[in-house]
């Protein structure tokens, strides 16, 4: 959708109308609430560790280790992951 909002009208392209828009605004609010939950904070928090990689300090290895032992990786095949990875595609 964001892809069709950022879109010339001459590409089919231009402002969402009705029902693609609602979507967009739900799946937006959805997204927002999200990343302000507990697990969307924490599983944030393990991506900027796990960005630092080797130079991690004792006390953030071991948060990491804490965090990805509460929050293990989803399967990357499945419908949820592949949903997440598609809106995130179509946000950037």
């Amino acid at each position: 959708m964001n892809c069709k909002r950022l879109s010339p009208p001459s590409c089919g392209g231009g402002e969402l109308k009705g029902a693609d828009d609602e979507e967009e605004a739900i799946l937006t609010a959805r997204l927002a609430a999200y990343r302000h939950s507990p697990e969307g904070r924490d599983r944030a928090r393990i991506l900027k560790l796990m960005l630092k990689g080797r130079r991690l300090n004792v006390d953030e290895q071991e948060e990491l280790d804490r965090l990805k032992a509460k929050y293990p990786e989803a399967p990357k095949d499945s419908p949820l992951a592949k949903a997440i990875a598609q809106r995130i595609a179509e946000l950037r």
